[in-house]
């Protein structure tokens, strides 16, 4: 079989299972290809090889037992290293953690495993989970694939990168602002935050309690929504989850999405030229697929990402309380600065801000909801990634500004493939839906894939190594 790191995800559980490939073969296929690209793309932290190895073997043995097997049956998957695995290394991007363990296995680790999944190990991340760019003490950023001078985002950048360069058919990232979303659009792939309590956050390094989300990567939004199905259930231990039924996320891709009415924001702050005229052919994909446009503007977006940093900052700084003590000098310079402007929230402005999101959520809905079933934006305001060695100065365009303020309203936030800028960069566009609305999200999603071939587009041949700019080649 020919070019098998191309496949979906899906694609390649179905070679799997149909024993046109072994899960062995296809988890050597992967370390290979990490052993071969990770040294210039920094996406991986640490590789768990044998751990690995292992895992494809015992699919083996079960597909050739002819047992039932799972969604995720011999797939080599990637998880961001803010998420434990029991006896593995644990680090959050950190010096500080460098030889932290996992004391269990984290609940969403868990799941997959019971999926069939290979885990090959922990993927690169901004320390902390704490910087857009992907600041990391410990080891540096992950680089984008697509250009190797520029960054793969934050936090989960190492998670995108991994995935859009075929180290890894998909992967578990986290998401309290932007950190799934960012990195997915900058790196040309698909990713979820989904509704918070969707997916258990058990084993997830703390940050903020209140924004974290548990999230899948991949190439395609088909991918996702089979990794959706395997991570997704109601939590027990979060309020937020309820004991809401799990949709058939799969079963739901085909929908026709005629007459659907899809909110079209205007006036978009910041917003490039590449950017908008993208996002602009891709408003007029939606019209030619049946989806009735509505024009949305929202005046108070700026206002809800503030009580999201607040939110965040304060959470973040005492969750990291003892290390801003002790360990200090080992974070990174805008880590630390970011985490000490965290600190300098009060509890009283905190509270105000929590005490004030379902308000606001309330009126998010009468208003930018009020005709629309779902809201289509850019990922980014700028979308072309900051090189990753420029320094710590931080950027007068907010990176997060259309994405933060859907994590404090609680609601769920899919990114795609629309485009290319100038340089041959991928440009993301962003979905957001009502809470519990991830299968109307990933029908639209997957229904304009069908009718566009973006999420087909993969840095070309030489991968990590094309010159600076270069248009990329087709998959």
């Amino acid at each position: 079989m020919s070019n098998v790191l191309d496949l979906s995800l899906i694609a390649a559980a179905d070679a799997i299972r149909r024993r046109e490939i072994s899960a062995t073969e296809l988890t050597r296929l992967c370390l290979a290809r990490i052993e071969q690209e990770n040294s210039e793309l920094n996406a991986f932290l640490h590789v768990e090889a044998e751990f690995a190895l292992e895992a494809a073997r015992a699919a083996d043995r079960t597909l050739a037992r002819d047992e039932a097997v799972g969604a995720l049956h011999g797939i080599p998957v990637a998880r961001k290293d803010n998420l434990q695995r029991m006896g593995q290394l644990f680090t959050s991007g950190s010096r500080v953690f460098a030889r932290r363990l996992g004391e269990f296995t984290a609940h969403c680790l868990t799941r997959i495993d019971a999926a069939g999944a290979v885990d090959l190990g922990g993927t690169n991340m901004s320390e902390f989970a704490f910087h857009v760019h992907g600041f990391n003490s410990l080891t540096g950023p992950p680089r984008n694939p697509w250009d190797l001078s520029r960054s793969a985002g934050g936090s989960s950048g190492g998670a995108a990168a991994a995935v859009a360069a075929r180290l890894a058919f998909g992967a578990i990232g986290s998401d309290s602002g932007g950190s799934i979303r960012s990195p997915a659009a900058l790196c040309g792939i698909v990713g979820l935050a989904p509704t918070p309590g969707l997916i258990n956050t058990q084993g997830m390094a703390p940050g903020s309690a209140t924004l974290d989300r548990v999230g899948p990567m991949a190439r395609t939004v088909a991918d996702c929504a089979r990794l959706l199905s395997v991570l997704a259930g109601g939590d027990p231990s979060d309020a937020r989850s309820g004991s809401r039924l799990i949709a058939g996320y799969e079963s739901e891709l085909e929908r026709p999405v005629r007459g659907l009415r899809l909110g079209i924001l205007r006036d978009l702050p910041d917003l490039n030229h590449d950017t908008s005229d993208v996002l602009s052919a891709a408003a007029a994909v939606f019209r030619d697929l049946g989806c009735e446009p509505v024009e949305i503007r929202l005046s108070g977006l700026d206002t809800l990402n503030a009580l999201a940093m607040r939110v965040f900052g304060y959470e973040a700084a005492a969750s990291h309380r003892d290390v801003l003590r002790d360990r200090a000098a080992d974070i990174h310079p805008e880590v630390r600065e970011r985490l000490l402007r965290g600190a300098t929230v009060s509890a009283e402005d905190y509270r105000s801000a929590i005490d004030a999101a379902e308000n606001e959520r309330q009126e998010f809905l009468r208003t930018a909801f009020a005709h629309a079933d779902a809201l289509l934006l850019p990922a980014a305001p700028s979308e072309k990634p900051d090189k990753p060695d420029q320094g710590t100065a931080t950027p007068a365009i907010d990176p997060g500004r259309y994405t933060r303020a859907f994590n404090y309203l609680g609601m769920p936030a899919l990114v795609l493939p629309m485009g290319f800028d100038a340089t041959g960069l991928p440009l993301g566009m962003q979905l957001v839906g009502k809470r519990f609305d991830e299968a109307l999200l990933l029908n639209l999603g997957h229904q304009y894939q069908l009718a566009t071939d973006w999420h087909l587009r993969k840095p070309s041949a030489a991968g990590a190594r094309m010159p600076k700019n270069q248009r990329l080649s087709d998959a």
